[in-house]
């Protein structure tokens, strides 16, 4: 069963070597080699990316051991790498223990420099240095220590320009961070108000606006109207007033549109602006993920791991 263990674990095939692990345990408790499946146990929960059960595990193995054993430093040094591929850097951070373990202190560095903290970084890279203390790992931190550098070298979008483009055309702070969805919705908004706005002062060949509603088609509607031969009156007593006044200011229509014009105008230009600082982040952030692809933190796994046969 342990040869079996192994071969499934070394063939990658991590769900049926938890299942034959599993098998093992409850076969022979309390055997000697427990430890070490429940460190195998760990790490196919690992592989298979459920972090949770993976970190209770290398608990439990290192609970079945003592401090100095390979399966209590292996497991301390995969709980924390667990920590960070998860992304939980509150448990990582949270053990100062360590801080004489250089694997620890290389996957601080890391969750760091994710949390683009570049002076932490920088200092558990140099505190792990010390304590690797050996010239392979500072060959291997070199390129870490010269993508802190390049950070300062990371183009930035400028807020003035960004501001002054929204201020210049609408939506034009939202073009220039490349936020193609509002940018086109803001400025064919602003168009379509603009193109409105102009077809309502168009006027005929006479000078008279094309779209306003002649005066001769409004016609009032009286229902109590009287009438004879020589005149007409109203029922009760209302009267016919002698001036008709069929002018009217349409400034009352002008208004709300204009103030949701102005609205839009200066929320697009307001909202570029702010978000020119997330923006410049997320290029950083890109930065750092991009180049994580070259200096990823599994070129530091060269700890001495447990194996189910000792050869």
């Amino acid at each position: 069963m342990v040869s079996f263990c192994d071969f499934l674990f070394q063939e990658k095939y991590y769900e049926r070597c938890l299942l034959t692990c599993f098998q093992f345990m409850y076969r022979f408790p309390q055997d000697p080699i427990e430890p070490v499946i429940l460190y195998h146990i760990a790490r196919c929960y690992e592989e298979i990316e459920n972090y949770e059960l993976a970190v209770k595990f290398y608990q439990r193995a290192r609970s079945k051991v003592g401090k100095n054993s390979i399966v209590f430093k292996a497991s301390e040094n995969r709980e924390n790498y667990v920590h960070l591929k998860n992304k939980n850097y509150l448990e990582l951070f949270k053990s100062n223990k360590t801080n004489n373990n250089p694997y620890h202190l290389i996957f601080k560095g890391y969750a760091s420099m994710d949390n683009m903290d570049w002076v932490l970084a920088r200092q558990n890279f140099i505190e792990a240095e010390k304590q690797f203390n050996h010239p392979h790992y500072s060959k291997l931190l070199g390129p870490v220590y010269q993508i802190i550098e390049n950070i300062q070298g990371v183009p930035q979008y400028k807020k003035l320009w960004v501001t002054l483009s929204g201020v210049m055309i609408p939506g034009g702070g939202h073009f220039i961070l490349k936020d193609w969805f509002n940018g086109h919705a803001i400025f064919l908004t602003m168009s379509t108000m603009m193109v409105i706005n102009y077809i309502s002062q168009m006027s005929d060949v006479s000078g008279n606006i094309l779209y306003q509603q002649s005066a001769k088609l409004l016609n009032p509607l009286v229902t109590n109207l009287r009438s004879d031969q020589e005149s007409y009156s109203l029922n009760g007593k209302d009267a016919i007033p002698k001036p008709i006044n069929l002018m009217s200011s349409d400034v009352k229509y002008k208004i709300p549109p204009l103030v949701l014009g102005l609205g839009i105008y200066g929320g697009s230009i307001w909202q570029s602006s702010k978000k020119t600082q997330e923006k410049n982040i997320g290029l950083v952030h890109a930065y750092i993920v991009d180049r994580m692809v070259f200096i990823s933190p599994d070129r530091f796994i060269d700890f001495a791991e447990p194996t189910f046969i000792e050869k």
